[in-house]
């Protein structure tokens, strides 16, 4: 089962929350730290402040996994930032990162996907998620 939202441009990530929320209902997840709220969140801003435009989410359960999906309309791929010390913004990538189980980018003839893959089991024990990954980085 999919849930899709179209993302008006400069509505923000607000109005997806509550899909965030339909969704993990309908599909009898739990997710205590909001996990997916932060990475849907992220990918929704990253859409408003890179492209100036709108898209779409989509969010599926895929067997033990959860893909999220935010399109828009610029070819223009992400990739991680090394912002200066001291900067808040620009770590948005490194965060989905940290918190899925992979994240990438695919062109599309009508712009791209930036999507992302989060564990069902790793909703419910964030501890066991982060075990073997690298720390993260700030600054």
């Amino acid at each position: 089962m999919e849930f899709r939202l179209e993302l008006p441009p400069e509505s923000g990530a607000r109005p997806a929350w509550a899909l965030v929320r339909r969704a993990l209902t309908a599909w009898d997840v739990e997710d205590p730290g909001v996990t997916i709220q932060m990475v849907v969140t992220e990918l929704i801003e990253n859409v408003h402040q890179h492209t100036g435009g709108g898209g779409e989410l989509c969010l599926a359960l895929d067997g033990g996994e959860i893909l999220v999906q935010v399109s828009d309309t610029s070819p223009a791929l992400p990739a991680p930032e090394d912002p200066p010390s001291g900067r808040a913004a620009g770590r948005g990538l490194r965060l989905v990162r940290a918190l899925t189980k992979d994240w990438g980018a695919e062109p599309r003839s009508t712009g791209k996907v930036v999507w992302a893959r989060l564990s069902v089991a790793d909703l419910a024990d964030p501890a066991s998620a982060a075990e073997g990954r690298a720390p993260c980085q700030l600054g």
